[in-house]
């Protein structure tokens, strides 16, 4: 069982990270709005020295209230494959490269969809590349023009320009949101939903205090690398 960790009111702590990491040691992914650029930003195939290593060195550029993490434990697709760790571009590709930016939201996702092979066969066109459950619903809340709501019980968490929409059920715990706390059962509450009527459908949009600029502000889509954008030191601890 993976888990996703929103940064409600704090980052998660370095003895947090090892705990969520060795439960599910098949990789781990953050992302995070990018407060100067709007855009969305992420990096993914970490270890969990690698994780903890990012957070402390790049703590500047990930904002409260907007960066969520994943810790992958393989259940579809192959755990060694960094490729399909956390997070995916809900695009027509959806886009699986290691680390990037986008104007595009980005798909976390904790449980198993079975129904994904299935529906599968109704896409037109299948990108390229190793394929999961999660890739699957990235193609698919793109195709249906984000109606994430579809996929029923599963959690779900999606980044979209300094925001947070989360589905399914999830947990407070000491300022940060979890899809789970099975990788630490104790000081943890169940929170029903503040927002809608079902109990225990947590769905939290997260805006940063700071005011938007003009949508003219938001830069072009790309596939520059982050090394490109903020230089090697970017991602020290690798």
């Amino acid at each position: 069982m993976c888990v996703i960790t929103i940064s409600h009111e704090r980052h998660p702590t370095s003895e947090e990270i090892e705990k969520m990491g060795s439960a599910n040691p098949d990789g781990i992914g953050i992302l995070w709005s990018n407060k100067k650029s709007k855009t969305n930003e992420w990096i993914k195939g970490l270890t969990t020295k690698q994780a903890i290593n990012f957070y402390k060195k790049n703590s500047d550029i990930l904002p409260i209230g907007s960066t969520i993490s994943h810790y992958r434990l393989a259940s579809v697709g192959r755990g060694h494959d960094k490729t399909l760790n956390h997070p995916f571009v809900i695009d027509e590709h959806a886009t699986n490269k290691l680390k990037g930016l986008t104007k595009k939201s980005l798909l976390v996702h904790n449980g198993h969809w079975s129904d994904w092979s299935n529906l599968m066969l109704t896409l037109p066109s299948i990108p390229k590349g190793s394929f999961s459950d999660t890739r699957c619903i990235a193609l698919l809340i793109n195709s249906s023009k984000n109606k994430a709501s579809y996929f029923g019980s599963q959690k779900l968490a999606i980044l979209n320009n300094l925001k947070i929409d989360t589905y399914g059920e999830f947990e407070e715990y000491k300022g940060l949101i979890c899809s789970n706390t099975h990788w630490n059962k104790s000081n943890s509450y169940f929170l029903s939903n503040p927002l809608n009527n079902q109990s225990g459908d947590y769905r939290r949009q997260t805006t940063l205090a700071n005011k938007r600029k003009s949508e003219a502000d938001i830069i072009d889509e790309t596939d520059e690398l982050i090394y490109g954008r903020y230089g090697k030191d970017y991602i020290s601890g690798w």
